[in-house]
């Protein structure tokens, strides 16, 4: 049976299946499509590593769109509706999927279809689901999340106060009660007008020989890796967009100015990985990308990370400078030192520090972070 979107508040809860606002009775084995919209707003905010199964795929809504994303995809589902092949993902017999899994399951089943996706899936390996709200509700589910309990700092993109009225949301509420059960989050694509507001520096052209601005440059990084390394939210975000406006000048810079001779010898030297000796490598591994990456381990550690060289010749140090890795390293960088959690907490000051090592540029970073905020809404 086809389904199409008008993309009205209706549709909005059909997709999510939602019995007192659909038009005919409940659909054969609880089967709503998902509004392809949804599966591209997934795939802006979250990475998967591939393949992956897609266990309720109906008329292939979900497995199109992912597809179309570059993803491999394996589609199933219990009864044949001309898409995937027929198969019943709750069947004992099913006990691994070495890949991630994303669906919409039955609602009936909505919790069954969790369980069994945590369980065949290996350590590290993702499960994403499309679930009402109400899901988070209910005795059931407090087992559910003792047995699978969230991350430490999953939850923050939850904002205690009321969220912005989206068409076919589920209206104004505080959502506090929810933080320590699930990650939701705010679907926020970076755009350039937020990225002038925040440095307005950025309109002023990328370098004498391309005319494009620096905002124009480095948004389409800054939309991928962001997403890619976890910085989802409009607080992550506006704390990230404040350290990388100060680290870098307003996209100014990708590298140090200074010459790194003050990380080539003593106990910052080797503090940073680099040798005791004067022997070059404090210029060699000064700081470079949007957040200066600096020092021989970190270097090294990122290239690990990439499988890419880093840090063998000159030369490819410098390949940090380029706008796709100077923002790559920078949200590495963010994600491995914990700065995601620290900006759940909006703590400026212990942002500043584990960037900063101490408080250099704190004022400039607290005038950005408030213009950041601004701009989205917080």
């Amino acid at each position: 049976m086809a389904r199409d979107w008008k993309g009205g508040t209706a549709s909005t809860f059909k997709t999510i299946g939602a019995s007192n606002h659909c038009e005919h009775d409940r659909a054969d084995k609880d089967y709503y499509a998902t509004e392809p919209v949804a599966t591209d707003w997934l795939c802006r905010i979250e990475h998967f590593d591939g393949p992956i199964l897609e266990p309720s795929c109906g008329e292939g809504h979900i497995s199109r769109q992912l597809i179309r994303a570059g993803y491999e995809v394996t589609s199933r589902d219990l009864a044949d509706r001309g898409y995937g092949e027929v198969a019943d993902f709750l069947a004992p017999e099913n006990t691994r999927w070495d890949g991630d899994i994303v669906t919409n399951p039955p609602y009936a089943f909505a919790q069954e279809f969790v369980e069994k996706a945590l369980a065949i899936i290996p350590e590290g390996r993702k499960a994403a689901m499309f679930l009402k709200l109400t899901f988070l509700e209910g005795k059931r589910r407090a087992a559910l999340f003792e047995n699978y309990p969230p991350p430490d700092g999953c939850g923050s993109a939850i904002r205690q106060e009321a969220p912005r009225r989206m068409p076919g949301s589920f209206g104004r509420r505080d959502m506090a009660e929810h933080r320590r059960y699930i990650g939701l989050t705010d679907m926020t694509t970076l755009t350039l007008k937020q990225i002038y507001a925040v440095m307005p520096g950025a309109k002023n052209r990328y370098s004498k020989n391309n005319a494009t601005t620096r905002g124009e440059t480095y948004l389409p990084w800054l939309v991928k890796f962001t997403a890619q390394y976890g910085i989802t939210t409009p607080l992550r975000m506006a704390h990230f967009l404040a350290t990388i406006a100060v680290e870098s000048c307003e996209l100014k810079y990708s590298e140090e100015i200074a010459s790194g001779a003050a990380y080539d010898t003593g106990r910052l030297a080797q503090r940073l990985g680099n040798t005791p000796q004067k022997d070059g490598d404090g210029q060699k591994y000064k700081g470079r990308g949007l957040i200066q990456l600096t020092g021989r381990s970190n270097y090294m550690a990122y290239s690990s990370h990439c499988n890419y060289d880093f840090y063998s010749t000159p030369g490819r140090a410098r390949n940090l400078c380029k706008p796709g890795n100077a923002v790559r390293s920078a949200c590495w960088f963010w994600q491995t030192h914990g700065l995601n959690a620290l900006a759940d907490k909006d703590d400026a000051k212990a942002v500043r520090k584990r960037v900063n090592g101490g408080y250099n540029g704190f004022d400039q970073f607290v005038v950005y972070l408030g213009r950041a905020k601004k701009e989205l809404g917080i």
